[in-house]
């Protein structure tokens, strides 16, 4: 293929002219389909004197596209395949690292070294074995720094190729690594000694190849102070090296993260604080590991420790560290303050990393403030974005202080109250003008960030009430609208210390709600959260009511200027809490959250993730005001039918399939307008076939949702619901599509058996839906029920042949599938005994006109182990198998009279009805031994850890281990999670937990005698003497539990 041709239609693809685009486009698709393409676009990316940069970066983005995409299919198939023959694949593998090495362009060769990187993934070792000489030649052979440069680049190509691989993927590595490090640490070692500047670019492949290859484990080669010790002590002399050869260090830390050697620098904490972590503790390492932790702990440890702290005092100083360099440090000190020999040598330190590192993390940057000032939106922003907080150094810094007070309690929590009260004092001291605010509001910082660990201990709260009377709350009258933002943040911390002074208390909480008027928009949002933390102490909200009015006012005013999640979240906090005060503002504050969310559906494009929680935290507020209102408005007709209109655009506008995210709070805003309403009204009602047509078109994974909103009117609305024939068949309707769905052309699974699959957790809320129409339409379902029955009885032979067929099965669809269907079977089941007891000749009639009486009854006796794992399942089946002894004498099948099979299936509830009674006096003679506990989960306790012990000893690492233990079988158990064991539809099944077992057996025994004498008396003469006086008792205790209810009602 000509270079030239192809070239020149790469040229004019970047053309203006619309015609010479298109015409080179087409080419291009021509030139694809020919043999020799790839190589041919190598060959252009090689040529740099021949052909211009545009044109070689259009070659290498199409070449790196490609290999992508089809390197690792060696049979393409579709129309829009591209084919790479077999003989572009070697010059491919021939030519690339050429490419890589004389590629001046770092553009280009960023794209090539992507290139390698994916042929290695396929190839690399076995199909690219030379590859790995001809590196090593170009970085020990070659005098030029730009070939030796590009070679270290594909070397780590190579590495990276094991990369967060699984330990059974990494057997290559080991050799590998022996087989380069011997030579790549000479390398290391000689760009050290050398003065040129482009060494540092270099030094960088090496250390990030080092960490490649010490990441998830140390490779044999490594494991020996003679070969690890050299590459550590090479990493530690790159960071602890001043800067050198730049003239005028950026002060902008955007800026500071572009120079090679601070780069340098930066992976070289990460490569010692890792290892550290993960391979040189000697408790947490594995057995085999063991030796070699001991081994690093005692040689290298020590020196890692030095450079950590030698980088803060950099920092401190105002030499040129970047924030996440910091980020490292810190992290590093906090795991090694739990061993006893490395917290000896952070002793010594303590002052200066707390009093100076610390601080100067937590002080307000010039920049910050500026930022407050100029762009508060921005200031805003950064302050609640998650990512911003990775690296920051304030987040960093008190993570350490705060496990340093934790675990080290004797000496860090008096010296760090010391620190705090001196630069309160100190502030106090000077001169108003000399006033040094934003340390004092690091100061301020910190004493709010312990009170996690301060509000534990009771013996704190006079010195800390003394400090923040003194100290904080004048802070309220600051000209600094940070320091009053920081006198907010100090108040919501401190909200569950008992203090003893209730009128600075008082005034307090007011000035929170003062600064929720301020103009200045960050301190107003600082106050707003603040007052959701107030607001969770019900002694403190008190204090609030009085000016509930005007702090709702406030909230209105910063969601329209601060439209953010959090601030949202924030008012339904306060909702929450303040309960039936609410009831007067309820249509406003729907009204206001209503119109946000439709703004934000309207005018917000589909990736704007940061409104799109916004929006979600809107329906969250709607949600929450009806639970917290829903007393007060039981009342209050009007009011709620002023905000069913309020709400109804706002449901509308989430049944349409481009909001499908926000649907399952959308569908839980519908469950409480179901749930609280005064009267259900034509607008609730015609929400169910919407919803259903949802579930159905596109949101079949919210069925646990959707089935919760039908199961509120079904359990809240079911008189309304008995009258809407309509409406019952939508819901039966909805459960036949979901047992055997049926999808357009291209919308689903073509294979019924997927389908099934794919539907069994769907199926398994379908069937509960049966279950809950039952047991609250009761009668009125009778009409339904034929053919109820017939689709229960087809579903339930299906999943039995489903089940049977996986456990001849291996592998993960039998591991994640069967427990699936199993559930399924027994909520099958549950639905059948429901209607079995609902009636029972409809049932027993469409069983024998189905020809399944005795195939569904031996499933039913086959699962009494896994019907008894359940209590609510439990005694539903033990209602449906106690009602077969309603059948009259005439209405018994003739499936249940042959081999007296009826009186089989009675023995059935009979021995159900024991093993309920043993499970109900199991739990009574369970003690409750949880404790109360009111304080908020974020609390912590003082650990205070002797300085001479370790904060993790063996103890410990059992209780990982077992936690770890209990994880995974928690995520076993999630596995096959489903209704089976939903606790969101526990109220729906209210009927059947209230109906007493006992009593409902004993009533149906007793008729049987009327009802079928000649049945009971056969049955009484195959049970044992034993058999007849355990049902006596049952009945005894039946009857008896009906004449105490009858006397207690009178």
């Amino acid at each position: 293929m000509d270079p030239n041709s192809l070239a020149r239609a790469l040229l004019f693809t970047f053309s203006g002219n619309g015609q010479q685009r298109q015409q080179a486009e087409a080419a291009i698709k021509g030139f694809q389909k020919k043999p020799g393409y790839q190589a041919t676009l190598l060959q252009i990316v090689g040529m740099q004197n021949r052909f211009d940069f545009p044109v070689r970066q259009a070659a290498t983005i199409q070449l790196k596209n490609i290999i992508v995409r089809q390197w690792s299919v060696l049979e393409p198939s579709g129309p829009n395949s591209i084919i790479i023959s077999p003989k572009d694949r070697e010059f491919i593998k021939k030519h690339l690292l050429s490419a890589i090495v004389q590629q001046s362009n770092q553009k280009i060769r960023v794209q090539l070294l992507e290139c390698l990187l994916h042929v290695c993934r396929t190839d690399f070792p076995e199909k690219y074995g030379f590859l790995l000489e001809e590196i090593m030649n170009n970085i020990l052979k070659s005098n030029n720094p730009q070939k030796i440069y590009g070679a270290l680049c594909a070397l780590r190509m190579v590495f990276k190729n094991y990369e967060y691989r699984s330990k059974k993927d990494l057997t290559p590595l080991p050799k590998l690594v022996e087989s380069t490090f011997p030579a790549l640490i000479n390398v290391f070692n000689g760009l050290m000694q050398t003065p040129n500047q482009n060494k540092f670019e270099m030094i960088r492949m090496l250390i990030k190849i080092f960490r490649i290859s010490t990441y998830l484990s140390i490779p044999k080669y490594l494991r020996t102070p003679q070969t690890l010790g050299p590459w550590l002590e090479a990493i530690i002399r790159v960071v602890n090296s001043p800067l050198v050869g730049i003239s005028g260090i950026p002060k902008d830390e955007k800026e500071l993260k572009t120079i090679p050697q601070v780069k340098c620098k930066k992976w070289g904490l990460q490569c010692m604080t890792n290892m550290y972590k993960r391979f040189g503790q000697e408790i947490l390492a594995e057995k085999t590991m063991k030796p070699f932790a001991r081994m690093f702990d005692q040689t290298y440890s020590k020196g890692i420790l030095k450079a950590m702290v030698n980088i803060l005092q950099h920092r401190v100083k105002g030499a040129p560290v970047t924030d996440r360099m910091t980020h490292i440090c810190f992290g590093h000190l906090s795991t090694a303050i739990n061993h006893a020999h490395m917290y000896k040598l952070i002793r010594p330190e303590l002052r200066f990393l707390v009093a100076d590192a610390v601080v100067s993390c937590m002080t307000l940057t010039e920049q910050d403030i500026a930022l407050w000032r100029e762009d508060p939106s921005e200031y805003i922003r950064k302050d609640m974005d998650i990512m911003e907080e990775t690296h920051d150094p304030k987040i960093s810094s008190m993570e350490f202080l705060f496990d340093l007070v934790k675990i080290r309690t004797a000496d860090a929590l008096p010296l760090t109250m010391n620190i705090v009260k001196g630069i309160f004092e100190t502030y106090a001291r000077a001169a108003p003008q000399q006033r040094d605010y934003r340390k004092k509001e690091a100061g301020m910082r910190i004493l709010g960030q312990l009170s996690r660990l301060v509000l534990s201990d009771e013996k704190m709260s006079g010195p800390i009430e003394g400090l923040i009377t003194m100290h904080v709350l004048p802070e309220f009258k600051s000209q600094a609208g940070f320091m009053r933002a920081r006198a907010c943040a100090v108040v919501g911390s401190y909200v569950k210390l008992e203090f003893r002074n209730k009128k600075a208390f008082a005034g307090a909480i007011q000035m929170v709600c003062e600064c929720l008027t301020s103009q200045e928009l960050p301190l107003k949002l600082q106050a707003v959260k603040a007052m959701s933390r107030v607001v969770k102490n019900d002694d403190v909200v008190e204090f609030v009511k009085p000016h509930l009015a005007k702090v709702l006012n406030e909230y209105f005013k910063l969601i329209d200027d601060v439209p953010n999640e959090e601030v949202v979240e924030t008012l339904e906090i306060l909702i929450a809490h303040v309960k039936e005060e609410v009831g007067p503002f309820a249509v406003s504050i729907a009204e206001r959250m209503a119109r946000l969310f439709i703004n934000i559906l309207n005018n917000t494009t589909p990736d704007d993730d940061e409104k799109a929680f916004t929006a979600l935290q809107c329906l969250r507020v709607l949600n929450t005001l009806l639970h917290v209102c829903a007393s007060p408005l039981r009342d209050k007709a009007q009011v709620f039918g002023n905000l069913c209109k309020v709400y109804q655009p706002v449901i509308e506008r989430c049944m349409r399939e481009d909001a499908h995210e926000f649907l399952e709070d959308s569908l839980d805003v519908v469950s409480a307008l179901v749930k609280f309403c005064f009267e259900m009204n034509p607008f609730l009602w015609s929400l169910v076939p919407k919803i259903i047509d949802c579930y159905k078109n596109y949101a079949v994974d919210h069925v646990q949702n959707v089935v919760v909103a039908l199961g509120n009117y079904i359990a809240f609305a079911p008189i309304g619901l008995s009258k809407r024939p309509q409406t019952i068949q939508a819901m039966l309707k909805m459960v036949a599509w979901t047992f055997y769905p049926t999808f357009p052309q291209g919308r689903g699974p073509d294979n019924p058996r997927v389908a099934e699959i794919d539907y069994l957790i769907a199926s398994q809320y379908a069937a509960k839906t049966i279950t809950m129409l039952l047991l609250h339409i009761k009668e009125k379902m009778d009409g339904y029920l034929p053919d109820i029955c017939k689709l229960l009885f087809k579903k339930l032979a299906s999943t039995t042949r489903l089940c049977q067929d996986l456990q001849k099965e291996e592998g993960d669809e039998k591991q994640f599938t069967l427990p699936k269907a199993q559930a399924l079977k027994i909520i099958l089941i549950e639905s059948m005994a429901t209607a079995l007891s609902q009636n029972p000749a409809i049932f027993m009639k469409a069983a024998s006109s189905a020809g399944c009486t005795r195939q569904v009854f031996k499933v039913w006796m086959d699962n009494q182990k896994e019907i008894a794992n359940d209590p609510t399942t439990l005694g539903i089946s033990i209602m449906g198998l106690s009602s077969i002894a309603r059948l009259p004498g005439n209405g018994v099948p003739p499936e249940l009279v042959q081999d007296k099979y009826m009186l089989h299936l009675l023995n059935g509830a009979v021995g159900q009805l024991k093993e309920l009674e043993r499970i109900e006096e199991k739990e009574d003679g369970e003690e409750n031994t949880d404790d109360d506990d009111d304080s908020e989960p974020e609390i912590q306790k003082f650990e205070n850890v002797d300085i001479s012990k370790d904060a993790i000893v063996e103890e410990d690492v059992e209780n990982l281990k077992g936690w770890a233990q209990q994880i995974q079988e928690i995520r076993d158990a999630f596995q096959d999670y489903g209704a089976h064991s939903d606790s969101y539809l526990d109220e729906f099944f209210t009927p059947a937990h209230e109906t007493d077992k006992y009593e409902y057996f004993a009533k149906c025994i007793v008729g049987l005698g009327k009802a079928n004498p000649g049945a009971q008396q056969a049955w009484m003469q195959v049970l044992s003497s034993q058999q007849r006086q355990i049902i006596e008792q049952l009945v005894k205790k039946g009857k008896d539990r009906a004449e105490k209810k009858s006397s207690d009602g009178s």
